[in-house]
């Protein structure tokens, strides 16, 4: 007689629920090569520390709060040279398994984030990623007085002041003088 194959559980295969349900705090750190996305939109990106603690709503639902912490490189904005930034986000959410669970309850007016989760099981990736990536500045270099920032002025100013505002346009100052010339030659 064949015996019925034993069922054994992986311990990193925790469902959201369960970790909620034991108020669960779980420290890991994430291997750089596991976050794809974020690889793809920065430079040499590090490791990222991972902290989420669990718990149930009075409602019922899953709640996570969580930090998520990594240095990568970016292309500054200005002179496109690398620029080493760290990205510290913390973000509290609760935790839907569909989206229609999720527009039920932001419908109801919690004021609560709401995050829709793809498996019932533990993927720290899934939780944190999307936050990193919200995370990543659209300027990058914040240093007025970087060596590498190109210049913004196009050509000598004749005027005294920069906020000196001219009263009347000279014919040299009009843009459209030349359009005219060549109108009145025709």
């Amino acid at each position: 007689m064949i015996a019925a194959a034993m069922t054994t559980r992986n311990s990193t295969q925790q469902t959201y629920v369960e970790l909620a349900r034991a108020s669960a705090k779980i420290l890991r750190q994430l291997d750089a090569q596991q976050c794809i996305r974020l690889g793809c939109a920065v430079k040499n990106l590090a490791a990222v520390d991972v902290e989420l603690c669990f718990s149930m709503t009075q409602q019922g639902r899953v709640s996570v709060v969580g930090k998520a912490r990594t240095q990568v490189e970016l292309g500054c904005h200005r002179c496109l040279e690398s620029v080493n930034l760290m990205l510290d986000v913390d973000f509290d959410a609760v935790l839907a398994f569909d989206e229609k669970q999720a527009a039920q309850w932001a419908k109801s007016g919690t004021g609560q984030n709401v995050v829709v989760v793809a498996s019932p099981v533990l993927n720290e990736l899934e939780l944190i990623e999307d936050e990193l990536l919200l995370q990543l500045p659209q300027k990058t270099c914040l240093d007025e007085n970087c060596q590498n920032r190109p210049k913004s002025s196009y050509g000598d100013d004749n005027r005294k002041e920069a906020n000196e505002v001219p009263t009347e346009l000279k014919e040299d100052d009009n843009p459209f003088a030349v359009l005219g010339a060549m109108k009145l030659k025709d």
